[in-house]
């Protein structure tokens, strides 16, 4: 009696063995595949919505329109009042995936203007960790005002800023300055700002 019921313990000392083997794979593998798969999601927050999950991919900013088409990567803005923003205080804010393109063009056609309403904030007007060129024959004014500590900038592109054709103007109107910046690209490898 006394061996059978040994046999019974070791039979079930194995079973949890392999059961706890199985939860650890579990535990490893799983975040890997969940990280997997939401790197390859992007997100494009333009006047506080986030543009790619709009049908028509177009987002009503005061009187104009900021359209984006996916085939070129190009955020089109015309005639915009943008004085919303995303959750990170950017007027407009692109988050990539590692396997989408670097890669995303503004371009300007007409009037633009990103500001903070009375009252509020605007920290960055344009923030990205890839690449932006911003383009086109109109003009961007961007008025930043941060009174919360936080950095503040007229345009952050992580990895490399290109901007040509257009009339760009960037101010400050924080009563508090904390690390702020005009133009920032500051990626250490391949990083550049082309003006």
């Amino acid at each position: 009696m006394k061996s059978n019921l040994e046999g019974k313990c070791r039979g079930l000392g194995i079973c949890k063995c392999l059961l706890s083997i199985l939860v650890l794979a579990g535990v490893v593998l799983l975040p890997s595949t969940v990280l997997a798969e939401g790197n390859s999601k992007e997100e494009i927050w333009v006047n506080g919505v986030n543009i790619l999950e709009d049908a028509d991919r177009t987002v009503e900013c005061g009187g104009g329109t900021a359209v984006y088409d996916a085939a070129s990567r190009t955020l089109t803005l015309s005639d915009t009042d943008i004085t919303k923003t995303a959750n990170n205080g950017s007027a407009i804010l692109v988050l990539k995936g590692s396997d989408i393109p670097e890669k995303v063009t503004v371009k300007l056609q007409g009037t633009n203007d990103i500001y903070p309403l009375e009252n509020e904030s605007i920290d960055m007007g344009i923030y990205s960790m890839g690449q932006i060129s911003i383009i086109g024959e109109g003009s961007l004014d961007i008025t930043t005002r941060n009174n919360n500590n936080t950095r503040q900038g007229g345009v952050y592109a992580f990895g490399g800023c290109d901007i040509d054709g257009i009339t760009l103007t960037i101010r400050d109107e924080s009563e508090k300055r904390h690390a702020e910046a005009g133009i920032d690209s500051n990626q250490f490898e391949n990083g550049h700002c082309s003006i």
